[in-house]
């Protein structure tokens, strides 16, 4: 739509909104935790919805996902005020419709800051800072794409900013589950 000579922008046909549509789509998962162990997974698309946008049909494929790590506690400094260092190796694997992706990693939590360094399907190393500020968490991942689109994309970075809700309900229990923060 731009000349690359003019700068031009040409009008097109597309209407913004013409072609929306709505459609309803299934997923479940479950998480779980033993000690320092945790695992879960998930299934999407479980009804495999139709998601074309003309006549016909395209069907949106099951994707399955699992993953695990596992948490190992340190404690540093005096015995009267110890602080606590986690080291987390993890996995992370899904496929969907003949393509997979593995990502391998570890997370290291010290206070309330985290480091995660993890390498998806030989094609990307990520990095992962993230600080807890009780009912804010802030974080910032950096992608660094190792693979032909290295040169085209230059990596990714994203931020991310989440608000934890308080619950009345919500048992010590919960609270304890150590699943990864970011």
């Amino acid at each position: 739509m731009i000349d690359p000579q003019q700068g031009i922008v040409y009008q097109t046909g597309d209407v913004a909104g013409a072609n929306a549509r709505a459609y309803f789509d299934v997923s479940f998962g479950l998480a779980a935790q033993w000690k320092g162990l945790y695992l879960g997974g998930s299934v999407h698309h479980v009804n495999t919805p139709n998601i074309s946008l003309i006549a016909g049909e395209r069907i949106l494929p099951v994707r399955y996902s699992v993953h695990g790590g596992y948490n190992f506690n340190f404690k540093l400094g005096s015995s009267e005020k110890p602080r606590m260092l986690t080291l987390s190796p993890s996995v992370f694997y899904q496929q969907q419709q003949g393509f997979d992706m593995l990502t391998l990693g570890a997370y290291i939590d010290f206070a309330d800051a985290t480091l995660g360094i993890f390498s998806r399907s030989n094609d990307a190393l990520m990095i992962i800072l993230g600080y807890d500020f009780n009912v804010i968490r802030l974080a910032y991942s950096y992608d660094y794409t190792r693979s032909l689109l290295t040169h085209q994309t230059g990596g990714s970075h994203e931020i991310s900013l989440s608000y934890l809700l308080s619950a009345k309900w919500r048992s010590e229990r919960i609270d304890n589950f150590q699943f990864p923060k970011f």
